[in-house]
């Protein structure tokens, strides 16, 4: 088996396991949006969504960088990171800003935050660093 085939087998394991614990906990934030009552109910879902998606998104993130060969692409990477978040942040905040003082504000900054999360990680998934090695220049 090739070093290249190699990585790309571990690559495809860890996404259908990051994805694996995803599903389980889609599973538990339906449950939870079900249950609320409350807008603060629904805030409290939408902020356990958030959190599950980030912890894939980090997962993913750290796997992409720390497996990556080329140094430039994973600095450049690095930097977009950075960048994302702060976008991230400031358009979530917009999003909670134009509901007023309205008590789904919160909920639309954490709904924001897990749509945003999201693309971010298929974005993340088309960086399997496997390529990165043996690519022609």
């Amino acid at each position: 088996m090739s070093h290249g085939f190699a990585k790309k087998l571990v690559f495809a394991a860890f996404i259908f396991t990051a994805c694996s614990s995803v599903t389980f906990a889609a599973e538990q934030v339906s449950e939870c949006y079900r249950k609320a009552k409350t807008t603060n109910d629904s805030e409290l879902c939408a902020a356990a969504e958030s959190h599950a998606l980030e912890a894939q998104l980090n997962n993913i993130f750290e796997y992409t960088v720390t497996n990556g060969q080329e140094p430039d692409a994973v600095n450049a990477l690095r930097e977009a990171q950075v960048t994302w978040n702060n976008f991230r942040e400031q358009d979530c905040h917009a999003v909670s800003y134009s509901y007023g003082s309205g008590t789904y504000r919160g909920t639309a900054f954490q709904e924001c935050m897990a749509v945003h999360a999201t693309r971010r990680i298929e974005d993340l998934k088309s960086w399997n660093p496997s390529h990165w090695t043996g690519a022609s220049r």
